[in-house]
């Protein structure tokens, strides 16, 4: 099973405006500035559906952890991040 979008799920905009805010240090390290950061987060998380139950706390975690390992040279969009998304949960759900 994998991560996806709740039916009717409107998530276009926010993908947008983090792909927006993104910034990229010299270091090659991915930021966002902002606090719509926050805003936009948890009204991703609002529409996702994770494939098994996942705490609150942790799918936020994870949706965070997913945001960050978008590579530096690819958007943020949804075929990215439900990419990411089902990587990092993954490996979450093979922890002991």
């Amino acid at each position: 099973m994998t991560v996806t979008w709740i039916k009717n799920a409107r998530y276009e905009g926010y993908l947008n405006e983090l792909e927006k805010n993104k910034k990229i240090n010299k270091q090659g390290s991915v930021s966002f500035s902002g606090f719509e950061f926050e805003i936009n987060q948890t009204l991703l998380h609002s529409q996702l559906k994770f494939s098994t139950y996942i705490p609150y706390e942790v799918s936020r975690e994870l949706l965070l952890k997913a945001l960050f390992k978008i590579p530096i040279n690819k958007i943020i969009n949804s075929e990215n991040l439900i990419n990411k998304l089902n990587i990092v949960e993954k490996r979450h759900l093979q922890l002991p």
